[in-house]
């Protein structure tokens, strides 16, 4: 066995790991009984585990992975790449884009794992349907300042892909029973306390006031019994 080989093979054996640990992790808060009665789904379970799992591993992988394969196989067949005045800054601001759309999915993917709000579906909302045009637009921007060539159709294919899926999870955020019971909807007021058995009612104490300390205390009538 090649060298290259044994690291696919420990490679996959680590993304395999890191995904079955991040389920499980996910799923942590996927246990706990539903707060709306038995039925009624609640928590990071389910489609939305799938989700947190994308967002810390998947689309990370996905993003330094793709990167990579591009520079690699564009500097392989264009040996003097490297010397083309803006393909380093270009190269720089790739990598920088990358790392950013990381950290964002990462933070939006925290927030729906650990405060369960509102603000957290809208944000993710909104990378989903969102984020593929932005890196589009960034990246073809980029390309026009530093190399001035015009990317517009170089990766619509990919970004119409990602569309696609943004608009799926979309679709889940919007018609999810598990987001609405987990995210949006209000949780039950406790119920209220059962009286105590043989109707009997606590009673707060009653203390005594100053002038009721100095009031005479009332004295027995005499006794009227002759001796």
């Amino acid at each position: 066995m090649n060298p290259e080989a044994f690291g696919r093979i420990v490679g996959y054996v680590l993304v395999i790991g890191l995904l079955v640990w991040c389920l499980s992790w996910c799923r942590r808060d996927s246990d706990k009984r539903s707060p709306f009665g038995p039925g009624e789904p609640y928590g990071t379970g389910g489609w939305l585990g799938l989700f947190l799992v994308s967002s810390y591993v998947l689309a990370p992988l996905f993003l330094v992975s793709k990167t990579l394969i591009v520079f690699s196989d564009a500097e392989q067949a264009n040996p003097i790449l490297a010397t083309v005045p803006g393909y380093l800054p270009y190269k720089i601001f790739s990598w920088v884009l990358v790392a950013v759309s990381i950290a964002v999915q990462i933070w939006v993917a925290r927030r729906l794992h650990t405060r369960f709000e509102a603000s957290s579906v809208h944000y993710a909302k909104l990378l989903s349907g969102l984020s593929p045009f932005i890196v589009y637009g960034l990246d073809v921007a980029a390309a026009w300042v530093t190399l001035r060539v015009n990317a517009t159709g170089a990766e619509i294919g990919e970004t119409i892909r990602t569309f696609v899926f943004g608009m799926l999870w979309l679709a889940y955020f919007q018609v999810s029973r598990r987001v609405r019971n987990t995210y949006l909807r209000p949780m039950p007021e406790p119920a209220a306390a059962a009286p105590a058995s043989g109707g009997l009612r606590r009673r707060d104490p009653e203390f005594l006031s100053g002038d009721d300390l100095l009031a005479p205390v009332p004295q027995p009538p005499a006794s009227t019994d002759p001796r």
